[in-house]
């Protein structure tokens, strides 16, 4: 084979040729002067050394930037640098912090005991209730005994009022039988 055909056979290993039509491939081949069979070794050769001899491409992924045309391929998770993880514990700090700040000006106040004045505050005035209750007793009885006597003063009169009804109905009824007789 040729010089020509080498060279070839080199620029098919590279991407920019083998992104080329076939036709064009096949049109640079016959202008350099190789006959059919010449062009089908060629090919095959090529196929064969491109699969064995890759020349490494440094890859890198799609630009945020350039315009994405058909369809795109999944991207692999990249391994965490340095600020991955420097900004995770700057955001985790912070949401922590704020959690326990939080927790301590609304949850806390409710779980601690109360103070020893507080205990004091709520017997003094449980003691000052007691008080009033007791007085309010002492004169609800104080009226009910003087309700009691009044009563019983009341009975003592109507009792007396009945018995004179009771003696001046008897006397009329004697002066009645008397009258009639």
């Amino acid at each position: 084979m040729n010089s020509s055909a080498m060279q070839w056979l080199f620029l098919q290993t590279q991407r920019r040729t083998q992104a080329s039509p076939f036709a064009q491939r096949i049109q640079f081949l016959e202008a350099k002067g190789l006959t059919g069979p010449e062009i089908e070794e060629a090919m095959r050769l090529a196929a064969t050394n491109q699969s064995v001899q890759s020349i490494p491409v440094q890859q890198y992924g799609p630009s945020p930037y350039a315009p994405m045309y058909g369809p795109q391929m999944a991207q692999l998770p990249q391994p965490w640098d340095w600020r991955d993880y420097f900004i995770t514990s700057v955001v985790s700090g912070a949401v922590a912090y704020g959690a326990a700040s939080l927790f301590r000006k609304y949850v806390l106040p409710h779980l601690r005991p109360p103070s020893s004045t507080a205990y004091e505050a709520d017997r003094d005035a449980l003691t000052a209730q007691f008080d009033a209750a007791e007085a309010l007793l002492k004169e609800i009885q104080q009226e009910t005994t003087a309700v009691r006597v009044a009563v019983e003063e009341q009975k003592a009169k109507v009792d007396a009022v009945t018995e004179d009804v009771a003696a001046v109905g008897e006397r009329h009824e004697r002066r009645r039988s008397a009258d009639k007789r």
